[in-house]
């Protein structure tokens, strides 16, 4: 089964920032555990073998990072191991099979925000805008406001 997912990481600060990116980017993350600090062991024992997404967006101090064919788990391990830089961390998860959710951490757990069916005007507007970035902006929208 194919999935489909976005990630966003609200960062407090550009250095938060950094060690995110630093993390999530294949490029960048590191290979050995000498090449982090004691502190970050956690991070990259979770990381070390964490699926890499296949685009990561940088906007300000957020994260969008999308991601094919991972794992529902493996996405709320790394975003549990990185949420210790992030004010707040979301998740859209998709698959082939009309299964599409919104998810925001909550005091270390992935609670759902928002799922396909909820809302039929909702869904036409995020069906619109493809599920995506600026879906996930748009429930967020939606939440504040009601």
């Amino acid at each position: 089964m194919e999935t489909h997912a976005l990630i966003r990481f609200d960062c407090s600060s550009s250095e938060t920032l950094k060690r995110v990116h630093y993390y999530l980017d294949s490029d960048t993350r590191p290979c050995f555990e000498e090449d982090v600090p004691v502190s970050e062991l956690p991070v990259f024992e979770t990381m070390e073998f964490a699926p890499s997404p296949i685009k990561i967006i940088n906007d300000g101090l957020v994260i969008d990072s999308l991601f094919e064919n991972a794992e529902f788990e493996e996405l709320n391990s790394m975003i549990k191991a990185l949420s210790r830089w992030t004010d707040h961390c979301y998740l859209f998860f998709a698959d082939d099979e009309e299964y599409k959710a919104y998810f925001e951490l909550k005091e270390g757990q992935l609670v759902g925000i928002y799922s396909l069916g909820e809302d039929d005007i909702l869904d036409e507007h995020l069906h619109d805008l493809d599920w995506g970035q600026r879906a996930l902006d748009k429930v967020l929208e939606s939440m504040s406001s009601a």
